[in-house]
């Protein structure tokens, strides 16, 4: 009798799996832009009571394209992939589909300006309250920005800049900054605009604001700076990129790290790491010492610890 009743409990969780049905398809693209949210959990709860059936990522990814019928099929056709085995991968597509979502399509037009670019962004983020903004925004600067081109831009003002390890450790401002450095690398100094050295519009052009020639207003040295103290580029004065940005490195206001001039702790005395001279970064501050009962260090930078061992050594 207890062996019977133990054999039928697996058929009825298999019966309320297969209860579970499948999103029905985006009858217009208008749908999708309402739905779309709705339209993925439901998918997503079908496919984790489905899961132990197939879990294989190019199957599941043509079973959403086929749900999402022709709509869902023709904002497919405008994605672009590095691979042709992303495709039809679900993790990806899903991923596409949220940005589609979320931008409409949305990329950067040739001489658009990449901070007002990555500010629509933010509001569109916004009007939508997704909470991962900032992640979304940074996926989708991957797929427009040439990672070489960036990282030579980038090595300008940080070195040892390597994209695989530290391209996500930049503020959205930064990487606006460092993908203007390349976009804007060719224009010209006396004019901001992009053309031959000998065909200058301002050859001949007295400036209103220092009286001198050859030089738009704009670019005029007494209100243009070059190579600023706060983020190492060229802007016009009170217009720096850095301008309320907290630093990653000493978490103060106005600069980008590689401008940061804080005193850096090589081997803190409290936490062991290295960090600025901000007893606020030290990442041990609200640590209890299981050794002393004392807050603000490691074990291992216990002065109770480290007395009790010189003498363990001495003796």
């Amino acid at each position: 009798m207890g062996n019977s009743q133990n054999k039928n409990v697996p058929k009825r969780r298999t019966e309320n799996v297969y209860n579970v049905t499948p999103p029905t398809p985006f009858m217009t693209e208008e749908e999708f832009f309402k739905t779309w949210y709705i339209w993925k959990n439901d998918f997503l709860l079908f496919k984790r009571t489905l899961i132990g059936t197939n879990s294989d990522k190019q199957q599941w990814g043509n079973m959403l394209l086929n749900l999402m019928g022709p709509i869902g099929q023709n904002i497919h056709s405008t994605f672009t992939f590095n691979l042709q085995s992303e495709k039809e991968n679900i993790d990806i597509l899903i991923q596409k589909f949220d940005e589609y979502y979320i931008f409409s399509e949305r990329k950067k037009l040739p001489l658009e300006n990449v901070y007002e670019y990555i500010n629509d962004l933010e509001l569109m983020i916004k009007e939508k309250n997704i909470t991962n903004g900032e992640e979304l925004i940074r996926k989708k600067i991957l797929t427009e920005i040439n990672k070489h081109q960036f990282t030579n831009a980038a090595n300008n003002v940080i070195p040892t800049f390597v994209f695989s390890s530290d391209f996500n450790k930049l503020t959205l401002k930064e990487i606006a900054f460092i993908w203007k450095l390349y976009t804007d690398s060719d224009n010209c100094t006396r004019c901001d605009g992009i053309h031959s050295p000998e065909k200058c519009p301002s050859l001949g052009k007295q400036c209103s604001k220092c009286n001198e020639w050859n030089h738009f207003s704009k670019r005029c040295p007494t209100n243009y700076i070059n190579n600023c103290y706060y983020c190492g580029g060229n802007h016009i004065y009170r217009k720096c990129p850095a301008f309320n940005e907290i630093c990653t490195k000493c978490q103060k206001k106005n600069h980008f790290k590689w401008k940061c001039q804080s005193i850096q702790i090589p081997q803190c005395r409290f936490c062991g790491l290295s960090h600025a001279a901000n007893r606020s970064l030290c990442s041990a501050k609200n640590n209890i010492c299981s050794n002393c009962k004392l807050m603000g260090h490691i074990p291992s930078r216990c002065n109770k610890r480290f007395h009790a061992n010189r003498l363990q050594n001495l003796s």
